[in-house]
């Protein structure tokens, strides 16, 4: 399992090995070498591994509830600060903060699903 930048930076990708030959053939090897490296979610083999779940603390200094736009209340310390304050929306939304997208599917791993799930421990 692995993220997808570490597919990207470590894995070639059999789909695109034929297309690095003609193009090396070329005498285009630093294009080749690019072009064949490892797409991860863009390719339609990439299987993700686990829930793809964004972190979320909920406020739990008020009623549950504040309008849309509501001031941010004082910071728990076990919230990172990077985490983005999220008034409720709607009655069942909940006031709290939730993980940036970018953190959250850059924890997440994955795996070329080409040669079947990997051995998980």
């Amino acid at each position: 399992m692995m993220t997808e930048a570490e597919a990207n930076e470590t894995l070639m990708c059999p789909f695109a090995f034929s297309a690095m030959a003609r193009l090396t053939l070329g005498g285009a090897k630093d294009l080749a070498l690019a072009l064949t490296r490892c797409q991860a979610s863009a390719c339609a083999a990439w299987r993700w591994h686990g829930p793809a779940e964004r972190g979320f603390v909920i406020a739990t200094d008020g009623a549950g509830y504040c309008d849309p736009g509501c001031s941010e209340p004082e910071r728990p310390s076990d919230v990172p600060p990077s985490w983005e304050w999220m008034s409720g929306r709607k009655w069942e939304d909940p006031p709290g903060w939730a993980e940036p997208s970018a953190e959250m599917k850059a924890r997440l791993r994955g795996y070329c699903g080409l040669a079947g799930k990997p051995e998980v421990p």
